[in-house]
């Protein structure tokens, strides 16, 4: 029998079985995506320009925006089970499909070398200062190597890995706000209070910035929502999304 090469073990809707992620387990990985060293760039560039409200607002709001188009999105994959490459098959054809697929791979290839230069800079920087040792190029390629091994490895690896990443990354969120209060602290300045005066960026460009780093994600979010749990032949939109 001849080899069918449209379909793969990656296209093909994924069974109840296959569905091992929870509520609790969408949102620890949810974690691991939004709280990252370029968020916090944004953030460091907005306050000197507005208060710390107008910039929480600004990136409130945007956040907002791309959950609501990343859950009408990803009901594609909580559905139907479908990845976002084979629904783009319908308005494409499988000849077309090609070019969103490749435009939607150059800029997560792209995003995923900006993402892990960030990283491996901030992972050398702290073992230079207890170690001396310095050599970013190094720590690109291991943590280039350990991004993609655990992806390979599939979602459960995925799952799992966010079961300890997410508590860690809200540990060190709230560590790094007691510090940044206390050096605030130590300069007479209230953060809750303080209002930048530079006029380097507005609120509109923080917001366009934010959903600008998570349109790709909310387009490909049901890569991720076809693993949720999900009730089988359910009708209603928010008792069948109630994992995302």
């Amino acid at each position: 029998m001849e080899k069918n090469s449209l379909i793969t073990k990656d296209i093909v809707p994924t069974l109840k079985k296959d569905r091992i992620i929870s509520g609790f387990g969408f949102l620890n990985i949810w974690i691991g995506m939004a709280v990252i060293i370029a968020t916090f760039q944004i953030g460091a560039n907005g306050i000197e320009s507005m208060s710390l409200w107008a910039l929480a607002g600004s990136i409130f709001i945007a956040n907002l925006l791309i959950a609501i188009v990343a859950s009408l999105t990803g009901d594609i994959g909580v559905e139907h089970g479908l990845s976002f490459s084979a629904y783009l098959r319908a308005p494409f054809g499988v000849s077309g499909v090609q070019f969103p697929s490749l435009s939607k791979g150059i800029v997560a290839c792209i995003w995923f070398g900006i993402q892990t230069y960030l990283g491996a800079t901030a992972i050398n920087y702290i073992v230079n200062s207890i170690t001396g040792f310095d050599s970013w190029f190094l720590w690109y390629v291991v943590f280039a190597a350990v991004q993609v091994i655990n992806t390979a490895a599939g979602i459960k690896a995925v799952d799992r890995f966010a079961v300890v990443a997410a508590p860690s990354i809200i540990l060190i969120s709230v560590w790094i706000f007691l510090q940044i209060n206390g050096i605030a602290k130590e300069a007479n300045l209230n953060i809750f209070t303080y209002e930048g005066t530079a006029n380097q960026t507005t609120w509109l460009f923080i917001m366009a910035a934010n959903m600008g780093f998570w349109s790709l994600l909310a387009v490909d979010i049901p890569n991720i929502t076809r693993y949720l749990k999900a009730p089988t032949n359910e009708k209603g939109w928010f008792k069948r999304n109630k994992n995302s």
